[in-house]
């Protein structure tokens, strides 16, 4: 395109020269017309040279206007009466209506546009018209569009005034040069110019922004040319290696400190991740370490390398990608030696350990599980095995439930679960269920289950042979109530009977008797005395009848107000907040506590003051006994000893607590509490 508009222009120029001989030649001749007619004096003087300047004209009119019908510029000349004289043919060709004469008629006629080709060109614009008016015209563009060339045509227009010798006007020419083509390439030019700006300032933007990024990024990214020349050394290799870009690919494994995996050996350089790139290579998580001269620790790193080739395939060097993994190393170290650990408790727990998934299928069992269950860890793996699998319908709904109470958020729970197995053998189970994440999230549930059917069975016998001790207590307190009523209301009233009736006999007969009667009488009631005193000692230690019918309060307060324990000890007593009766079995529990607590005080306490404090705090009864006696050391207490054992004992079987603390010199204190219920 640009050779074809060289060519046009260098023709326009030789086209100008003609112009001007032509011109010049015309006012020659003018010059000769005005002088007395050029042509009689050439024929007065030289008649030859007349033939000769007319052949001579004729051939250079003939030369010209081959000349402007070759060349591939439109050439129109008009003379100044505006008609056209000369309209050669690529004129025609260009813009296709022929020679019309009249400025008035030229635009409307040849269809003359502004170069949008939207609005008509003024006439007096037209740049012939301005050519006849004197004006010079350089390269205004017009397109023509007329029936000739309905899709029209973009045209550079040149124009000249043609003038005589006088320097008048005669006329004026027009060149037309057609652009369109010329036009839409250099559109389609200046289009592409603009998207290879844009593609160019996309593609800096682009590396700006990848640039901005390696920089940024944790991973180290380094990139080399064919030599061995690093040409790209971001921020994190600096960072893990501790030393920037080295030159040589020999200097390195000495520069960076790098060594093999065993620490001590340095890495061959020819062997190092990014030399082999270099020789065509591709190298992948490959593991050395680096004593980072910087940090002044050492760090492990996984090393990534491969070749680096342009896009016709060429070899322009290698990129090396690697990032520290020594924590992760460390940590995936640790996570190994938990997960050994974990497998080996796992294994070990006499228990059976299990995690399920939220649709309640197992996903995990330890041997103890798997001991127990007929399954395996294949089938776990391969197959949905739940409950529903490994025991009867009822039980495994019961699971289920408890599962769902796990997943739904009540975590921990710890239930009793009751299995009845595919061949009929039951067994109860201690659960302890936790809610658990998986890898990616999903919720699921664990759980330590823990055979519980023997020693349900014995608690089971525990309690019936602690029922049956507490009948027998019971049953013992009613005996030695019934005793004590027997004694109180038989033996005591007939003792009391006879000793009433052994007064009334001496009374009456006093004065017969003899001194030896006498003493006899005295010897008689003094005995009967005593049996009486022991028979009601007798019945307050049975059970004491004031128990029954006023409840324990006063049934303390009358072992208090005996003449026996009077006279060692000073003894307070405070109730607080007791209703009048409690439960009589209970009763009588805590009345033999205290009974049993003044008799060890008045053997071997040597104490001078006992205080009972008897009231209900909470949910519990509490009783308290405490003196200042020479106090002991219960770890010394024989077992064979029944005193602090059996109170212990009493207190448990109601559900109660006893506890004993002394020490030498400093009395001693018996606390126990009782639930109300």
């Amino acid at each position: 395109m640009k050779t074809s508009i060289e060519n046009t222009e260098a023709e326009l120029v030789r086209l100008k020269e003609k112009i001007a001989q032509l011109e010049l030649q015309l006012q020659s001749k003018k010059n000769l017309n005005s002088e007395n007619s050029q042509r009689d004096y050439l024929r007065e003087n030289n008649p030859q040279s007349l033939s000769v300047f007319l052949k001579t004209a004729v051939e250079q009119k003939n030369i010209l206007e081959s000349v402007l019908q070759s060349v591939d510029l439109g050439v129109i000349v008009a003379n100044k009466q505006e008609q056209i004289i000369l309209f050669n043919a690529t004129a025609q060709n260009i813009i296709g209506v022929g020679p019309v004469s009249g400025r008035k008629n030229w635009v409307e006629q040849y269809g003359c546009f502004t170069p949008d080709g939207k609005e008509s060109y003024p006439a007096c614009d037209f740049p012939l018209s301005r050519a006849l008016d004197g004006e010079l015209v350089e390269d205004v563009h017009v397109y023509f569009k007329n029936s000739d060339i309905p899709d029209g045509v973009l045209v550079a227009a040149t124009a000249r005034p043609i003038r005589d010798s006088n320097g008048k006007i005669n006329g004026g020419v027009v060149l037309l040069r057609d652009i369109t083509s010329s036009k839409a390439n250099e559109i389609e030019l200046a289009l592409r110019s603009i998207e290879l700006t844009e593609a160019k300032q996309s593609s800096e933007k682009q590396k700006r922004l990848l640039e901005a990024i390696l920089e940024g990024i944790n991973i180290a990214i380094t990139v080399s040319d064919k030599d061995g020349q690093f040409v790209f050394f971001n921020a994190a290799a600096r960072r893990i290696l501790g030393v920037g870009p080295i030159k040589g690919i020999e200097n390195w494994t000495p520069e960076y400190g790098i060594y093999t995996s065993d620490q001590i050996t340095p890495y061959p350089p020819e062997q190092l991740p990014l030399a082999r790139a270099l020789r065509g290579e591709t190298v992948y998580d490959e593991e050395l370490y680096i004593r980072n001269p910087k940090a002044g620790v050492q760090v492990l790193l996984c090393v990534t390398a491969t070749p680096l080739l342009s896009a016709p395939g060429d070899f322009d060097g290698a990129v090396c990608v690697f990032r520290d993994i020594t924590e992760q190393k460390r940590s995936q170290r640790t996570l190994e030696v938990s997960e050994e650990r974990f497998r080996a408790f796992m294994e070990n727990l006499p228990a059976i350990a299990f995690i399920k998934n939220n649709k309640g299928e197992y996903v995990y069992g330890n041997d103890a599980f798997f001991s127990y269950h007929d399954t395996s860890a294949e089938e776990l793996r391969s197959n949905a095995v739940s409950d529903f699998n490994l025991t009867k319908d009822e039980p495994a709904k019961r699971i289920k439930e408890n599962d769902l109470r796990v997943l739904n958020g009540e975590t921990p729970l710890h239930v009793a679960e009751h299995l009845i197995n595919l061949d009929g053998t039951t067994t109860w189970f201690s659960v302890y269920k936790f809610k658990l994440s998986g890898s990616s999230g999903e919720p699921l549930l664990g759980g330590i289950a823990v055979d519980e059917t023997e020693r349900r069975e014995h608690l089971r016998q525990l309690e019936a042979d602690e029922q049956l001790l507490r009948n027998m207590i019971d049953l013992q307190e009613k005996e030695r109530l019934l005793v004590a009523h027997d004694i109180h209301d038989g033996f005591v009233q007939d003792v009391v009977g006879a000793k009433m009736l052994s007064e009334a006999i001496r009374g009456r007969f006093g004065n017969q008797v003899d001194t030896e009667g006498s003493n006899q009488f005295n010897e008689i009631n003094s005995a009967l005395g005593r049996a009486i005193s022991d028979a009601r000692r007798l019945v307050s230690e049975l059970r004491p009848l004031v128990i029954d019918e006023e409840g324990i309060v006063a049934a303390i307060r009358y072992l208090i107000s005996e003449k026996r324990y009077a006279e060692f000890m000073k003894i307070t007593f405070i109730s607080r907040g007791l209703p009048e009766q409690l439960d009589p079995l209970l009763e009588g529990n805590i009345f033999r506590i205290v009974q049993e607590s003044l008799n060890n005080a008045e053997r071997h306490s040597d104490a001078g003051a006992v205080s009972i404090d008897l009231g209900i705090k909470a949910d519990a009864i509490e009783l308290t006994i405490m003196d200042d006696g020479v106090g002991f050391d219960p770890s010394e207490v024989s077992s064979e000893r029944f005193g602090l054992r059996g109170m212990r004992e009493r207190a448990r079987i109601f559900g109660g607590d006893l506890q004993v603390k002394s020490s030498s010199g400093r009395g001693t204190k018996i606390t126990a509490q009782f639930p109300v219920q």
